[in-house]
Parts: C-alpha cells; sequence; structure tokens
C-alpha cells in the first residue's frame, strides 16, 4: 500500500514521498480504516516544515485529518465512515487507529466535505462560541480568504453575527460579500479606522487573528477598549507584535487558541456531540469549504505545490479511492 512519509524537515513539496509499505495489521481496541480523502491543511505544512508545536520524530507519517471506512474493528461495523484523530497520518491508503478515537459521521454526507471536518469547521464553530457573540454584535477578523475564516463567515451569518474581514487582494471581496461577510477591506493601511467605519460605531470586543507578527497589532488597534484578540493561526511565521500602549491604555487581552487542545479539554462525550453539531451544518451545506483542487496520492507532491500557489480559491484535497474523482491539472 501506498503512503505519505518524510524523513527531514523542509519545503513540503521537496520532503514528501509516496512509499510502498506493507498493510498495517490492527491490534487490540485498534481499527483498520480506508482512506477515501484529506486535505492539505496549514498545520500539515508546519509539521513537514518542523515548526510546528509538535515536532515529530523522524521518519513521520503525513496528513493530520482526513475521512474514512472501517475495514475491520472490534465494535464498529465495517463500512462505518469516520473522521480519524490529529496525527494519524492520513496521507495513505490504509491506516490502523485507536477504534475509541474514531467518530464516526453519516454515510450520506460529502466524502471530501467529511474530510476537512475535523479541523476547519470545528475551528469556526469553537471561536464563534468562545466569543459568545450573538445577533448584532460584530467582529473582525483577517486572513479572510483563509478556509477557516470562510467557515467563520458562514456560520457567523447563521447567527446574526456580522464580520469585518480583512483581506489582501481586492478580487477576494465579491466572493466573501457571496458568502455572507458584511464588509470586506483590503489592505492593511488605516485599518482600525475603516474598521470603526464599517461597523458604523458599534462596539467591536472580539478580533480573530489567523496570521500573528506585525498583524496582530493592527488588528488588535480595531478593537473596543477592554476588547480580545485570538491569535489561532501563524501564518506570517512570526512571533504576536503588539504595542505595549494599546495593551496598556486600550485594556486589550491577547490569548492563543488551538482546536486541538481545545477539543482535548472538552473531553470525550462532549467532543463528539460538538462535530455531531458541526456534521450537521455541513450535511445542510451551512459549513462548506471550497475546493480548487484533487490529487491522487501518488501525487502529493504536486498537490502541495500547488497548494502554496498565491490567489488560491480553495482547498486543495488528496484523494485515494475511486469514489472521488481527481480533477487536478
Amino acid at each position: 500500500m501506498k503512503r505519505v512519509t518524510f524523513s527531514r524537515f523542509g519545503k513540503p513539496s521537496e520532503v514528501a514521498e509516496v512509499v510502498d509499505v506493507p498493510m498495517p495489521q490492527r491490534g487490540p481496541d485498534e481499527a483498520l480504516v480506508r482512506m477515501r480523502a484529506a486535505p492539505i491543511n496549514p498545520a500539515d505544512y508546519l509539521l513537514l516544515t518542523g515548526n510546528h508545536a509538535s515536532r515529530p520524530r523522524l521518519p513521520a507519517f503525513a496528513g493530520i485529518e482526513g475521512l474514512g471506512d472501517v475495514v475491520e474493528a472490534s465494535t464498529l461495523a465495517p463500512g462505518t465512515r469516520v473522521i480519524l484523530p490529529p496525527g494519524s497520518g492520513t496521507w495513505a491508503e490504509f491506516v490502523v487507529v485507536p477504534e475509541a478515537s474514531l467518530i464516526s459521521v453519516p454515510n450520506e454526507l460529502d466524502v471530501e466535505q467529511a474530510a476537512m471536518l475535523a479541523v476547519n469547521p470545528a475551528t469556526a464553530w469553537l471561536l464563534l462560541e468562545l466569543t459568545g457573540l450573538g445577533t448584532g454584535d460584530w467582529l473582525v477578523q483577517n486572513a479572510a480568504t483563509s478556509a477557516v475564516a470562510r467557515l467563520i463567515i458562514r456560520l457567523a451569518r447563521t447567527r446574526g453575527v456580522r464580520t469585518i474581514n480583512v483581506v489582501r487582494r481586492a478580487d477576494a471581496v465579491a466572493a466573501l460579500t457571496a458568502i455572507g461577510a458584511d464588509a470586506v477591506l483590503v489592505g492593511e493601511d488605516d485599518l482600525a479606522a475603516r474598521v470603526r467605519a464599517a461597523a458604523h460605531g458599534a462596539p467591536l470586543r472580539w478580533a480573530l487573528d489567523a496570521i500573528a507578527g506585525a498583524a496582530s497589532g493592527q488588528l488588535a488597534a480595531c478593537l473596543t477598549p477592554g476588547g480580545t484578540l485570538v491569535t489561532y493561526g501563524l501564518l506570517s511565521y512570526s512571533p504576536v507584535q503588539i504595542p505595549a500602549a494599546l495593551m496598556v491604555f486600550g485594556d486589550i487581552t491577547c490569548r492563543g487558541f488551538s482546536r486541538y487542545s481545545e477539543v482535548a479539554r472538552m473531553g470525550s462525550a462532549a467532543a463528539r456531540a460538538m462535530y455531531a453539531r458541526v456534521a450537521a451544518l455541513v450535511a445542510d451545506g451551512t459549513l462548506r469549504s471550497e475546493i480548487e483542487a484533487r490529487y491522487p496520492l501518488d501525487r502529493v507532491r504536486d498537490a502541495l505545490e500547488h497548494t502554496d500557489r498565491s490567489g488560491r480559491a480553495g482547498k486543495v484535497v488528496l484523494t485515494m479511492s475511486d469514489s472521488t474523482q481527481a480533477t487536478a491539472p
């Protein structure tokens, strides 16, 4: 069977390798899962480059999330569709994981959307839960063309939360407006004034930061005194930079957010209930991630190169079976 591994850290498209390995054998309390599809996420890049907080021992298996069908297990029936726990090495044709860690999802769910359920939709859900915002409240976020930010726009719309979305390209405005963004602002120049104008003077108590670096301070400056900046990504690969005067006189709270840590704190029962709610939103189309390209597993390097392209308008997905059809160039 084929599996993606890496034996050194570096540029993902150079260090990822497709290798032939023996079929994994399940042990007690484990399940053998045939993979169907897996997305390429920013966290995958962090692992492959060695910049993730959890630095794997090399050689390592690639792929943090994905969807598969149970082949053999003790309690789950063959054919049960499941999403896998983080760090399962999902870029593979088959994997073996602890059976208790699997979360079953309806077989009627779209294969590719379900393959992306564990990370981005759950992150969007948990971030909005964290803010506690409701009808009429405003939220500002950067990196608004990212998959998580797009899901936040969609989910916020259903809750009556209004979003101000910061992007770098003017050609992104129409697409974000079409999925429910209340305001889309291009560039960081004079950002605080433009954000306040877009909110029509309403309080801005929460800001979601996926970039870090200088972008953190620019976003924090948009907040109402006493507001909270949540950094949940590190697209800039730079330390969070916030002026001390803004912290002191703006009474700004800055905190981090990790979906992995948040789910671990929830406990198994609460996490399963959360994933069931998110799966229902994926099923009814409320939460849907755009897909730009699909690649078969043996073209993982091409898929990683595609993920690096600027102006990308959706996720790149790896396919492991004929349940989905590759559409990559």
